[in-house]
């Protein structure tokens, strides 16, 4: 949305960030526009995809719908179309349970957005991190 906004194409940004108390990212396109421009949408590590929202596993291609991978809300797993590699993903949040879940029922399918802009939500409100080399879940809740 900022590359968008920067280029010229996404005059509403402003007045969102505004509303969110962020505007001020907007006055930053020199700290961020490269930065942007050379971010990758998913990265690969000890048989691992790491991505911001999903893939489009429907897709002839998923690894090059960067939209999906920004934006997507759902994936079904495809095994043959990944690899069988698991996917760690963010963007929607989900209740601490469910991430609990799907990282000991070893599902290939793991959200780590827990809504930590959403404290005293019941089962919400956290921080997350997942160590990869044990896959244990590393639980900060929100301090503001």
């Amino acid at each position: 949305m900022l590359l968008d906004y920067y280029s010229g194409q996404r005059n509403d940004l402003a007045e969102k960030l505004t509303k969110l108390n962020s505007g001020t990212l907007l006055d930053r396109e020199d700290s961020y526009r490269q930065f942007l421009e050379e971010t990758t949408n998913w990265i690969e590590v000890e048989s691992t995809y790491l991505v911001h929202a999903g893939f489009n596993l429907t897709a002839s291609e998923p690894f090059e719908d960067a939209d999906a991978m920004q934006n997507t809300r759902y994936m079904v797993y495809d095994g043959e179309k990944t690899n069988n590699q698991v996917i760690i993903h963010g963007h929607v949040p989900f209740p601490l349970n469910i991430i609990e879940r799907n990282l000991d029922m070893k599902y290939k399918i793991i959200p780590l957005d827990n809504g930590c802009v959403y404290p005293g939500r019941y089962l919400m409100g956290n921080l997350l991190c997942l160590n990869l080399s044990d896959r244990s879940l590393i639980v900060q809740p929100n301090l503001d």
